[in-house]
């Protein structure tokens, strides 16, 4: 087989596969190899451009493609269709190319095209359908042994199934079962790695989905599974930003739970995205920073600084959450500034594609409805804080998110005074009891019995400096 290691840079198929797609785009401009349409429009669809993607297609790109080439080519761009917010338009052209691949002997052929369908289910919300299109194709590639394709522009066996995984590890997470996630994620993960022709985008992409549940419980198996694979990754610089966010993710496991990795040792610099560099002051703001300090102010300042780089209309993976998250810091300090925050996280809502886990995630209304609670608080609206502190609060002890529910928990007790508030940071406490997290957590129960709780009482009339509020 054409191995993708041996092409050079030059070689549009091997730009793709180590994530320079800009250089891809370029390539493929005028190229008309076999393979090119594809990948072009496969290309388009990962940077945004579905528009792009429409437009060829009903200009009739596809009219002079061989008929495996064909195939492949109206799956994504039923995918970028999808994009668009054509469901109906997605759904009829992936159909097609189900017809069309049922007529050859290729199930490989016939496999990818299935994803291509449970991902555009998956994108349109219906995630029973996405599920069983997933099983009844896991089932089918599994079959195959060792076949593999010979053109170096598909996807092979183990590559599909890293990538079905994935779609079974976004559907357990939007239903709100996160052990689950985290194991088909694993497996997605372990699938990658025997890809004869390493998709280093994809391993670098999913690294980054695993390593987001680190801060969310212990996962010893996921954590030590992602440093070993990061460690061992080739990293570039269209991919390093997800380094980025697994040595944060790494560390914030860290400080909440106790492990022994050296984050470190991932080397790398800080990646340039203000999503990841908002991600990680949020995190260190949360779990990490002490609020009685004057560095903590000097975090929160510069969090929010970041969070105005941006007017958020554009996807950041993540960004909605984190705006969401610094809002409900911001608060007790700057009612005004959690509110502009929370309106960019609704921009931001507002600019993701449905593809993404997070779209999907019902983590998101707990953190909203956590965010309203405590700009509830801060306005002196008790009632209505204490309605979505509570809506939060029992959806992450229902979920097992019980880092979540022990800030989320002291938050709530200043207003209901309700001992059972507690548990949560009290079990967290007793069980994680040497950790930086639990520290922190123990100096806020010992501080909850103060009838006016002011955790930063450094910041005098409450207010953010003139220098972050103007």
């Amino acid at each position: 087989m054409f191995s993708r290691r041996s092409q050079p840079l030059a070689d549009p198929f091997a730009a793709v596969w180590l994530g320079e797609y800009e250089r891809a785009v370029a390539l493929l401009h005028h190229d008309t190899r076999p393979g090119a349409a594809f990948t072009r429009a496969r290309v388009y669809a990962h940077l945004r451009l579905t528009q792009r993607v429409v437009a060829d297609y009903e200009a009739g790109a596809d009219g002079t493609l061989g008929q495996t080439e064909a195939i492949l080519y109206r799956s994504v761009v039923a995918w970028a269709l999808q994009r668009h917010h054509d469901r109906d338009g997605a759904l009829a052209l992936v159909a097609q190319a189900e017809r069309d691949a049922a007529g050859l002997r290729d199930p490989l052929l016939r496999a990818t095209v299935a994803y291509y369908r449970a991902f555009v289910e998956y994108g349109a919300g219906d995630e029973v359908a996405a599920e069983r299109t997933v099983e009844a194709t896991l089932s089918l590639v599994e079959t195959l042994g060792d076949s593999e394709p010979r053109e170096p522009y598909r996807f092979e066996r183990n590559h599909l199934r890293a990538r079905l995984f994935e779609i079974v590890g976004n559907i357990r997470g939007a239903r709100g079962d996160y052990a689950g996630r985290e194991r088909a994620l694993i497996d997605a993960v372990l699938c990658a790695e025997l890809v004869r022709n390493r998709d280093y985008v994809h391993e670098a992409n999913l690294l980054a989905s695993l390593s987001a549940l680190l801060t969310e419980f212990p996962a010893v198996r996921a954590r030590e599974l992602v440093f070993v694979k990061a460690l061992r990754l080739s990293w570039n610089a269209h991919i390093d930003r997800h380094r980025a966010t697994i040595k944060a993710a790494l560390a914030g496991n860290r400080t909440i739970f106790g492990n022994s990795i050296d984050a470190e040792a991932l080397g790398g610099r800080s990646a340039p995205a203000l999503s990841y560099r908002l991600s990680r002051c949020v995190g260190s703001l949360t779990y990490d920073a002490w609020p009685t300090s004057e560095s903590y102010a000097d975090e929160l300042q510069f969090a929010v600084s970041i969070a105005r780089a941006s007017d958020w209309s554009e996807a950041a993976d993540d960004g909605a959450d984190r705006l969401l998250e610094l809002a409900a810091l911001v608060a007790p300090h700057d009612v005004a500034v959690a509110r502009e925050l929370f309106e960019n996280s609704e921009r931001a809502s507002r600019a993701y594609s449905p593809f993404l886990v997070t779209c999907h995630d019902p983590r998101r209304s707990a953190i909203d409805a956590f965010a309203r609670g405590c700009i509830a608080k801060a306005e002196g609206d008790s009632a209505t804080a204490l309605a979505g502190l509570n809506a939060a609060n029992a959806f992450w002890r229902e979920r097992g998110l019980l880092v979540r529910a022990a800030f989320g928990g002291i938050e709530a007790f200043a207003l209901s005074r309700d001992d059972a508030d507690l548990s949560a940071a009290r079990a967290f406490v007793a069980t994680y009891a040497q950790t930086a997290f639990a520290r922190r957590l123990r100096a806020a129960l010992a501080a909850s019995d103060a009838s006016t709780p002011r955790p930063f009482p450094y910041l005098g009339d409450g207010r953010l400096t003139p220098a972050i509020a103007e």
